[in-house]
């Protein structure tokens, strides 16, 4: 059955090839004590469907069937390498840089340890700039909540139209901080605003400066 799935990867058939190793692992299982049951075989059959996997394009099933191929043999190169191919496919960078340590310790002829090198720092520089990005875009989606609730306070106290314009664009566009407390002590008194409402206001003047310092690169 296994000879039958690898002739099927090599014509390119790799659904069909998938049910050939499954039905493979099947007869293994089944098996008497004594036969071609072993866990390199069952390991290797895994890792080629994983293989199957890649080339269809099914990436979270291949970092799967890697997954079982390497619970029956953690040291099958085979099966680590494709699951960084499948990991850095679907930007998975921290779990691909792992895989490629693992592949290191192991020293495999093929891929070179000076390829394996270069990929290891290609996917940790992506996995530091996809870092960057989670936490920026964390960040702006924390200023859009408070921002709503920085206009819902304008919409209470009615601070969007034309009188309380200058207030509010003071508080908006000064960026040095200074007086802060008093102009907002001032817009308090003057509208009558409760200490709850003043302290979202605060807030999303703090956060919206920080993240304008950031964006600004200082």
């Amino acid at each position: 059955l296994k000879v039958s799935g690898n002739e099927l990867v090599k014509r390119q058939k790799y659904t069909d090839a998938v049910q050939w190793y499954d039905d493979a692992i099947a007869t293994l299982e089944e098996a008497e004590e004594g036969q071609d049951r072993t866990a390199p075989v069952i390991s290797a059959i895994h890792s080629n469907r994983a293989l199957c996997f890649l080339k269809t394009e099914l990436y979270r099933r291949a970092v799967e069937a890697c997954d079982v191929a390497l619970q029956f043999d953690s040291k099958n190169a085979k099966a680590i390498f494709r699951r960084y191919q499948a990991h850095s496919v679907i930007r998975k960078y921290a779990a691909a840089v792992s895989d490629l340590d693992m592949l290191m310790e192991l020293q495999p002829e093929d891929p070179s340890p000076a390829k394996l090198m270069v990929w290891r720092e290609e996917m940790e520089a992506k996995r530091k700039a996809k870092q960057e990005e989670e936490e920026e875009w964390a960040e702006d989606k924390k200023l859009q909540e408070m921002r709503k609730g920085f206009d819902a306070v304008l919409e209470k106290y009615n601070l969007k139209n034309e009188d309380s314009a200058d207030d509010i664009a003071e508080l908006l566009t000064r960026r040095d901080g200074k007086d802060t407390m008093l102009r907002i002590q001032r817009i308090q008194d003057k509208y009558n605003m409760d200490s709850e409402d003043v302290d979202t206001m605060l807030e999303f003047l703090r956060v919206a400066c920080q993240y304008r310092e950031m964006v600004d690169g200082k």
